[in-house]
């Protein structure tokens, strides 16, 4: 999950994301895949 984290973070900086879209984004995960970590 850090992977995709830094993968997604190195695409777009942190701090142009609106923090709603990013929690939709992590809630759009499967939760199997979410729960992995």
């Amino acid at each position: 999950c850090d992977q995709v984290l830094a993968s997604a973070s190195s695409l777009v900086p942190v701090s142009e994301l609106p923090l709603d879209l990013l929690l939709h984004f992590l809630s759009s995960f499967p939760r199997e895949f979410t729960d992995i970590n």
